[in-house]
C-alpha cells in the first residue's frame, strides 16, 4: 500500500521537470509546419505526449523514493512441546500410546483452524523437527521450557501444549524455571501413574579412572516396589568381547512394598585400558520392563599418574579450582606449595605450574635453572601480582612491559591458526560466556619461538597482544596464560552445567601437550576422551606431518570404525585449517576400535586407538509418572491439566481459556527508488510509441 514518496533533491527541482517536459515538446512541435493542415488537436496531443514523457523522464532522474506500508495478519500461536524421551513408550501400551498419539493429531489438526502452530519435541535436548519415536536418553523439561522462551517470547503465543509423563533426569525442576509467559501452558499427562511391581538398580558409583594393580570399590543401589516377599540375585561381571567373567553375586531377599538396599564390591584393576563390568539383577516376573534390571559402568585402568607441582606467590582462589580441575583426571596427582612457607623440592614434578611467580617478594630462578636442567615442562599464570621484569627474564613465551601497579581486565580471542592441540567446538561456543580475568596493565610480547592458543580482549576490542602461548626449547616444553581469575570460570560451569568439563577442558588439554613426550609419528589419530554417554557425539581429530614437521593437510583420511560385534564404518575426516576432524555422531552402546589412514608423499600411514560407548539407562531407572508437577506447571502459568485418555478436550479447553485472542496485525515500511518499477518504463515506452504511431500515421515521421 502507497504510503509515502521523497525525492532526493529540493521540492521546487519538480519545476525543471515541467520545463523540460515544454522545452522539449515545443521545440519539436510549436514551429513545425508540416502539421499546419492537420487538426490542431492531432498537433496538441503530440506535443501532450512528448510533454508527459520528457517530463517523467526528468522526474526519473531526480530519484524519487517509493514508501510503502504492508500489513500481515498473524493467528496467536500455540506451541507444542512433546516430550520423547523413552520413559513414556516404557511406561504405557503400544495400544495406549497409538490410541493417543491418533486423538492427540486430531486435535492438532482443529487447533491449526483458530490458530499458528508449531511442533517442538525434546528430550535430553530441543528439536524442531517431527519425531514419532520415542527414544530420547534423558528428560530435560525445563530446558524445553527455556527454549520456547528465548525463541518465541517475542511471538504472539496464545497457548503451549506440554505433552509428557512428568519424569525430568536433567536440569531443574520445571517449577523453578525462570522463563515467564504470558500465554497458559496445557499439559497433557502420559504415561502411568500407578506404582507397579518393579525391580531396578537405580545407581551405580564407581570412580572412572582406577590405577594398574589397585582395588576399586563398586557400590550399587537396588530399589524395588510391590515385590515384598521376592528373591532377586546380583550379579557383576567384567566383559571382554564376547567373554565374560563373573566378578561376584549376591542373593537379596525383598522386604517391604517399598524396598531399597545397597550393596558393594571389590574389584581389582588388574587390566590397563578401558574395562566393561555389567551389574544386574534376575527379574522377579510380572515387572512390565526389565531394561532397568541391569547397569553398564567403565573403569579406565591407568599405568601410572603424571605428578603436577603448583608453586604459588600467595594463597589465591585459583588453587583450589585448578587442583579441582586438575584431580578430575585421574591421570594426575596435585600438591600445591606457597612460596615462604617451608621448602619445595621439584624433585619429584613431572610438571610445574607456578601461579603469580616470579613477584617483586619471591624468585624463582633456582627452580627454573633446576626445571630446565631436568627437562621439566612449565605452566606459567602470569596475574596482577608478577613482576613484569623478573618474568621475562626467566621465561621465553611471553615478555611483559608494564606497570605492576595497574590492572587490566581481559577476555579470551581464539586465534584459528593455532595447531599445538584441538579445542572443541562446544568449549569454542563457551569462551564467549567467561567472565574476564585479571592482568598487568602493559605491553604484551610474543616469544620468537612460541605460538599463542589466545590473544587479549581489552573492553570487547580485540588486541594483539597475547593471553595463552605455548612455546618449545630443545625439546624443553612452557605455556603461559596471562590473566588469573581461573576460578570464575570454573564456577560458572558449575552455575550453568552443575559440572566443569568444558573449563578442566583448557587445562587438561594444556597440560597433555606440556608433559607429552616427544612424538615423531607422522600420523596421528586421537578421540577426543575414551568414554562416551550414549548419547554423546563422538569426534576425532588427526595430524600429518611433512619430513620438515610441518603439519599439513594435503591427503585425504580415513577412518574404519569397528565395534565390539565386528562390524565396520567407513568415514572420512574433514579438512580444518591445517589439520583433520571428524563427528562421527551419537553411536550404539558398546567397544569400539578404530584405524586411520592416509597416503602422503609415497607412503602410507595408520592410527589405531579404542574407546568405549557407555549405556544410559537413567529413561529407564523411574517409570512412575508425575502428574502432579504437571499439574502444578499448568496451574502456575493459568492452563489446564489433561490425561492423555482426555485429549479430545484439548482444543474446547484451549479456545476456552484463549477465546479473548484475536490476530496480531504486523506493520513494515519499506523504501524503493522509483525506478525499481518496470511499469514506468513501460508507461514511456508507450508514450513515445504512442507519438511515434500518431506521426506516422499523419504521413509526418
Amino acid at each position: 500500500m502507497f504510503q509515502d514518496m521523497s525525492l532526493g533533491y529540493p521540492t521546487w527541482f519538480l519545476l525543471f521537470c515541467v520545463l523540460t517536459g515544454l522545452l522539449w515538446s515545443g521545440i519539436l512541435y510549436y514551429r513545425d509546419l508540416r502539421f499546419a493542415d492537420k487538426s490542431p488537436a492531432l498537433k496538441y496531443g503530440l506535443a501532450a505526449l512528448r510533454f508527459v514523457s520528457a517530463a517523467l523522464i526528468a522526474f526519473l532522474l531526480l530519484n524519487p523514493l517509493f514508501t510503502s506500508l504492508k500489513e500481515e495478519q498473524k493467528d496467536p500461536l500455540v506451541i507444542f512441546l512433546e516430550d520423547k524421551s523413552a520413559s513414556i513408550s516404557a511406561g504405557m501400551s503400544t495400544a495406549s500410546l497409538s490410541s493417543y498419539g491418533e486423538a492427540f493429531n486430531a486435535q492438532k489438526e482443529l487447533i491449526s483452524e483458530s490458530y499458528d502452530q508449531i511442533t517442538l519435541s525434546f528430550g535430553d535436548q530441543v528439536s524442531e523437527t517431527a519425531n514419532d519415536s520415542f527414544i530420547q536418553k534423558s528428560t530435560n523439561i525445563s530446558d524445553a521450557l527455556s527454549y520456547v522462551y528465548d525463541n518465541y517470547a517475542d511471538q504472539n503465543i496464545g497457548a503451549i501444549v506440554l505433552s509428557s509423563d512428568g519424569i525430568y533426569n536433567e536440569g531443574l525442576n520445571p517449577l523453578y524455571n525462570n522463563a515467564s509467559f504470558n500465554a497458559p501452558i496445557f499439559t497433557v499427562g502420559l504415561g502411568d501413574t500407578t506404582i507397579r511391581r518393579d525391580l531396578s538398580i537405580k545407581n551405580v558409583l564407581a570412580n572412572k579412572i582406577a590405577y594398574l594393580g589397585d582395588k576399586f570399590n563398586v557400590q550399587i543401589e537396588i530399589a524395588a516396589a510391590n515385590a515384598a516377599g521376592a528373591n532377586t540375585r546380583l550379579s557383576i561381571e567384567k566383559i571382554d568381547g564376547s567373554q565374560r567373567t563373573n566378578l561376584g553375586s549376591e542373593n537379596i531377599n525383598i522386604e517391604g512394598q517399598n524396598f531399597f538396599t545397597t550393596r558393594s564390591f571389590i574389584l581389582n584393576a588388574d587390566a590397563p585400558g578401558i574395562n566393561r563390568y555389567r551389574i544386574s539383577v534376575s527379574g522377579i516376573g510380572q515387572e512390565q520392563s526389565t531394561s532397568n534390571n541391569y547397569r553398564d559402568i567403565y573403569v579406565e585402568v591407568i599405568d601410572g599418574r603424571e605428578k603436577i607441582l603448583i608453586i604459588a606467590n600467595a594463597p589465591h582462589p585459583d588453587l583450589a579450582a585448578l587442583n579441582d580441575l586438575i584431580t578430575n583426571n585421574k591421570n594426575y596427582e596435585v600438591t600445591t606449595k606457597i612460596m615462604g612457607e617451608g621448602n619445595i623440592d621439584i624433585a619429584n614434578a613431572d610438571l610445574i605450574i607456578y601461579h603469580n611467580l616470579p613477584s617483586r617478594a619471591f624468585d624463582i630462578s633456582a627452580y627454573e635453572t633446576a626445571a630446565s636442567r631436568k627437562g621439566i615442562p612449565r605452566f606459567f599464570i602470569a596475574g596482577a601480582q608478577v613482576d613484569p621484569a623478573k618474568f621475562s627474564a626467566v621465561q621465553e613465551v611471553i615478555s611483559i612491559n608494564g606497570n605492576a601497579n595497574v590492572n587490566e581486565i581481559i577476555e579470551p580471542s581464539l586465534i584459528g591458526t593455532f595447531d599445538k592441540f584441538t579445542l572443541t567446538d562446544p568449549f569454542k561456543t563457551r569462551l564467549a560466556a567467561y567472565p574476564p580475568l585479571t592482568s598487568i596493565f602493559g605491553n604484551y610480547k610474543l616469544g620468537d619461538v612460541a605460538s599463542p592458543l589466545f590473544n587479549q580482549k581489552i573492553k570487547k576490542v580485540p588486541t594483539q597482544n597475547p593471553m595463552l602461548a605455548f612455546a618449545e626449547k630443545a625439546g624443553n616444553r612452557s605455556a603461559v596464560l596471562v590473566g588469573e581469575g581461573i576460578w570464575k570460570w570454573r564456577l560458572q560451569d558449575m552455575v550453568d552445567f552443575e559440572n566443569t568439563d568444558l573449563s578442566g577442558e583448557l587445562i587438561n588439554k594444556t597440560l597433555q601437550y606440556l608433559s607429552v613426550k616427544d612424538d615423531k609419528r607422522k600420523f596421528r589419530v586421537n578421540v577426543s576422551k575414551n568414554i562416551f554417554k550414549e548419547n554423546e557425539a563422538v569426534y576425532f581429530d588427526a595430524q600429518l606431518y611433512n619430513d620438515a614437521y610441518e603439519m599439513v593437510n594435503e591427503a585425504d583420511v580415513q577412518l574404519t570404525l569397528t565395534n565390539d560385534e565386528g562390524k565396520s564404518y567407513e568415514y572420512s575426516f574433514s579438512k580444518t585449517a591445517n589439520y583433520y576432524t571428524l563427528n562421527a555422531g551419537v553411536l550404539s552402546p558398546g567397544d569400539y576400535s578404530f584405524v586411520g589412514k592416509t597416503n602422503f608423499g609415497g607412503n602410507s600411514y595408520d592410527a589405531k586407538g579404542r574407546f568405549s560407548v557407555e549405556s544410559t539407562q537413567t529413561e529407564y531407572v523411574n517409570l512412575t509418572a508425575d502428574h502432579n508437577l504437571l499439574r502444578a506447571v499448568s496451574g502456575k502459568f493459568a492452563g489446564e491439566f489433561v490425561h492423555y485418555s482426555a485429549v479430545d478436550q484439548l482444543d474446547a479447553l484451549i479456545k476456552e481459556k484463549t477465546g479473548g485472542l484475536k490476530p496480531t496485525i504486523y506493520a513494515s515500511t519499506s523504501t524503493k527508488p522509483l525506478l525499481n518499477n518496470k511499469w514506468l518504463f513501460a508507461l514511456i515506452f508507450l508514450l513515445l510509441s504512442a507519438e511515434w504511431f500518431l506521426r506516422r500515421l499523419s504521413g509526418n515521421y
